[in-house]
C-alpha cells in the first residue's frame, strides 16, 4: 500500500496517525466483496506484532475500519511476521 494510500485510509486516526503511517502492509486485497482491505502489522506499546485488517466499506471511500486485529502466530509466519510460512 502506498504511503499516500495509507495516509488517507489512516488520516482519521489524528492521534494514532504517526504510529499508523509506521505500520508495514502485510497483505492487500483490493477486491474483497465488502470492499477493499489489508492486512497491516503493527505493535502494541511493548513492540510486540499485532495484525490489523483495515477495510472501507464498498462505495465509500472513507473511513477505513478495523475488521480484526489478532496476535499472529509465531508457527504460522515467518520472524517479521510479514509473510505466512508455507
Amino acid at each position: 500500500m502506498s504511503l499516500t494510500r495509507r495516509k488517507k485510509m489512516f488520516s482519521f486516526l489524528l492521534p494514532c496517525r504517526i504510529p499508523a503511517l509506521l505500520s508495514q502492509t502485510v497483505e492487500e486485497y483490493p477486491h474483497y466483496p465488502k470492499g477493499p482491505c489489508a492486512l497491516v502489522l503493527e505493535r502494541d506499546q511493548e513492540g510486540g506484532p499485532i495484525h490489523v485488517v483495515w477495510g472501507i466499506p464498498m462505495g465509500a471511500s472513507s473511513p477505513a475500519v478495523v475488521v480484526t486485529a489478532y496476535r499472529p502466530d509465531p508457527d504460522l509466519w515467518t520472524d517479521d511476521f510479514l509473510r505466512r510460512k508455507t
